[in-house]
């Protein structure tokens, strides 16, 4: 197993996990976070969880700027997770942590709270970011990991609402991959 494959069955493990501990144990680990709670956490908190889908988008489409084959893979994938999250979103309508009062929310929010949007963006990336840059992978979970905890933190979203979104990007991702890849306009041209 190449170590790009083995990095993105390791986070899958660990959403997979997540996602089972957390449907159990969402408050407690709402109340967790409540008690973690510093002005200067608080802050740092705060600027990671108000990274916008939009800024992510950009970030994301810059990075991938040289790599166009990846970067027309992204964009369908990003689409495909994108509608997936929206269309749960309109069927589960899940009010977020901080509206049914269970959490404080140091961020404004609106909307639907299951599944993540951003988690579901974030993973979207995720594997495509990884083939594009190999070294830096551990780098990337790790940024990925902290912005999504970031919105537990804050109170706009359950544990639950990340994992599930994180696993639909994840999963949309490699399977719009795995068809995309057959094509030659997602190929890379030889050089």
């Amino acid at each position: 197993m190449t170590s790009q494959r083995r990095a993105i069955v390791i986070t899958l493990g660990m959403l997979v996990l997540g996602a089972l501990a957390s449907a159990v144990y969402d408050l407690q680990i709402l109340n967790a976070f409540s008690s973690l709670r510093t002005p200067a956490l608080n802050q740092a908190m705060i600027v990671l969880a108000r990274i916008s889908r939009l800024y992510i988008l950009l970030i994301v489409a810059l990075l991938l700027i040289r790599k166009r084959a990846l970067m027309r893979q992204w964009l369908i994938v990003y689409l495909l997770g994108s509608g997936l999250a929206f269309i749960g979103k309109q069927i589960i309508q899940r009010p977020r942590p901080f509206e049914t009062g269970v959490i404080e929310n140091l961020v404004p929010d609106n909307g639907f709270s299951f599944p993540s949007g951003h988690a579901t963006v974030l993973f979207t990336a995720l594997p495509i970011l990884i083939a594009a840059f190999p070294r830096k992978r551990w780098l990337v979970i790790a940024l990925f990991f902290l912005i999504i905890i970031a919105r537990v933190y804050v109170g706009i979203h359950y544990p639950t609402d990340i994992l599930a979104g994180a696993l639909i990007g994840l999963l949309a991702s490699l399977g719009a991959i795995a068809m995309l890849s057959r094509s030659s306009l997602f190929q890379e041209p030889s050089k």
